[in-house]
Parts: C-alpha cells; sequence; structure tokens
C-alpha cells in the first residue's frame, strides 16, 4: 500500500469566520456541528506556508523576516500545542525533500481566527522525521491558544470528524466524514517516488484530504484533536491517514520538547542548573544551547574566557553571563 504526502504549491485565499456571537440562534439549522466545530478551534489552526529566504544575513526582528520571503517551497496545517506558541505539523511541509535546509527557509503561519488573526513568522525548533512530524516556534510571543487533546483511549469507529487544512493552497478549508478504522500500518512514499516510510497505528477516514492538509488536524465533535493528517491513497477515494492523538502526545513529550544539546558539548544537572563539563574542538568556536524557550551561545576569546548570551526565539538578548572556568545555565 503506497500512499501520497500531502504538500501543495499554489496561493492561499484567506477565509474570515463570522463572529462567533448567538451562531445557533442567528444561523437555526444551518449550524451544524462541523460550523461549531470550524469558529471553536479557529485561534488553534494556522496555514503554513514556507519559502526560500532571499538573504541568509541574521534578523533581529520577527517583522525583518516578512520582507525576506523568496520563492515558495511548500505549504500546508499545523496546530497550536502550547500557549507559548509551539506549533505541530508534518515535517515534510518544513522539510521538503531534496529542496533547502531549514536555515534557508521561511515559515509564516496565519491563524483561522482570534487575536492573532495575521500572519506570524515561526522557525523550526526540532522534527522527527521516523514519525513525520515538526515542532515550530512562533517568534512573537504569546500567550497562544493551544488546542485540546482528545483521549486516546476514548477514539470511536463511525463518530463524526473533521479535518482542517490548506488544500491545494485553499487555506483553511474544512470537509467532514467518519473514523473509518484505526491501528492502520501504511506505506508512505516520498514526493519524487524514490523512498517509502512506513507508519504504523494510523488512524483511517473518508474526511476529503487532499495536498495541503498535511500537519493540519483531524478532530472530533467536540473539536478536539484526535490526529495530524498526514497521507492519503493516490489511486483512491475516501481513504486517508492521520498520526493519531495518542502517539503526537508520545512524540512531543520525548522528542520534539526535549532541550537538545550539540557542536561538542557535556552537560550535566546541577541542582536546578546545567554544568557544562567539557568543551571540544579549537578555539575560536562557539557553542548553541537550546531549551523551550531560549537559546545560548558560547564564545571563548584568546584568553580562554567565556561570555555567555541567552537570546529569546525573538533574537532578543535577554541574558549575559560571563565564567571563567565552569558554566551554568539557568
Amino acid at each position: 500500500m503506497f500512499l501520497a504526502l500531502l504538500l501543495p504549491l499554489g496561493l492561499s485565499f484567506f477565509q474570515q469566520p463570522v463572529e462567533d456571537a448567538g451562531l445557533a440562534e442567528v444561523y437555526g439549522e444551518r449550524w451544524t456541528t462541523e460550523a461549531r466545530v470550524y469558529q471553536q478551534v479557529g485561534s488553534s489552526v494556522v496555514s503554513v506556508d514556507v519559502y526560500e529566504k532571499l538573504i541568509s544575513s541574521s534578523l533581529t526582528s520577527p517583522t525583518d523576516f516578512l520582507g525576506q520571503l523568496g520563492e515558495p517551497i511548500s505549504q500546508g496545517a499545523g496546530v497550536v500545542v502550547d500557549s507559548r506558541g509551539f506549533v505541530i505539523t508534518n515535517a515534510h511541509v518544513v522539510q521538503p525533500e531534496g529542496r533547502l535546509s531549514a536555515d534557508d527557509l521561511l515559515i509564516t503561519l496565519t491563524f483561522l481566527d482570534g487575536p492573532q488573526d495575521k500572519e506570524v513568522v515561526a522557525r523550526v525548533h526540532s522534527i522527527d522525521t521516523e514519525w513525520d512530524l515538526a515542532l515550530l516556534k512562533i517568534y512573537e510571543k504569546g500567550p497562544y491558544t493551544a488546542i485540546t487533546m482528545a483521549d486516546p483511549e476514548r477514539l470511536l469507529i463511525g463518530e463524526k470528524v473533521i479535518a482542517i487544512g490548506t488544500a491545494y493552497g485553499n487555506a483553511h478549508s474544512l470537509t467532514s466524514g467518519i473514523l473509518s478504522g484505526v491501528q492502520r500500518n501504511v506505506e508512505i512514499s516520498s514526493q519524487n517516488k524514490q523512498t517509502q516510510q512506513q507508519l504504523r497505528g494510523m488512524l483511517q477516514t473518508d474526511a476529503a484530504i487532499n495536498p495541503g492538509n498535511s500537519g493540519g488536524p483531524l478532530l472530533n465533535v467536540l473539536g478536539e484533536l484526535i490526529g495530524i493528517n498526514s497521507a492519503t491513497l493516490d489511486y483512491a477515494d475516501g481513504i486517508g491517514y492521520a498520526i493519531p492523538v495518542g502517539r503526537v502526545e508520545e512524540i512531543l513529550k520525548n522528542r520534539l520538547l526535549q532541550p537538545n544539546v550539540w557542536l561538542g558539548m557535556s552537560l550535566a544537572p546541577r541542582g536546578n542548573d546545567l554544568t557544562v563539563n567539557s568543551l571540544g574542538g579549537n578555539p575560536p568556536y562557539s557553542y548553541q544551547w537550546n531549551t523551550e524557550e531560549t537559546s545560548s551561545t558560547i564564545t571563548p576569546d584568546a584568553n580562554q574566557e567565556y561570555w555567555v548570551i541567552i537570546t529569546d526565539y525573538s533574537g532578543c538578548v535577554s541574558e549575559t553571563f560571563y565564567y571563567k572556568d565552569t558554566f551554568f545555565f539557568k
């Protein structure tokens, strides 16, 4: 069984939903379950547009990025999973096969509704290629409205489900259907059909899932996230697949939200701090350390004395520390 990844290129058309004020009374029988869920999750669902960065220079403000948009690379959707501005989507949306690296890309998000009804800029925080998931971090500080996660043990085959995505470039498109099956093992083929990847335990739905739905939510009638839409059979109608919410939560907790350490630095806990035990390489060199909120850069001078600069993801310096021999991150 081979499936196609859902990655379109095209124009995005923003749709502004009507204000949520007595809509059931206003619309009567027209106020469907789908319409209610669409309004309910508007501040948690985003369309994702990925562009080539025109220049590689460092930018100090999130608004600077919007002036550096180059060629469109890919489109998809995403879901806010943390009020600090973390958004989950598919890895293949923000890491297109055979294209540019994450440092060469600019990612813009457009919210469906709510106080963030504007275009914001995000960066890739972490990627899990095994499960085709990526976590983005919005540069602008929140709070944002996180989606409510469904109980993974209470999914019901036959229950109504709703999918929202950027189908063929049409932002915030909604389709509905039922949960057709669970625990499906599927083979997903790459865009160029050269490689295949197996995903196990997937959800199956007959809700229309098209190119551009990648990374978008599959929701139940309560507006709870039950899965992340990922793939569809390219030779069949009414068969789409989503990564189940239980697996999404597991990957978030154990992989995507974990701090990352790289470039030759060895860390060890010391109380509430992290101590740098050893550094590799020869000066001059620098090291970086990321948490969910900050990134740090360590650069030694000629005397082996170190400055530690901690910045938040908007690029603004928040704290600077000086150490001689031992480094503590707080």
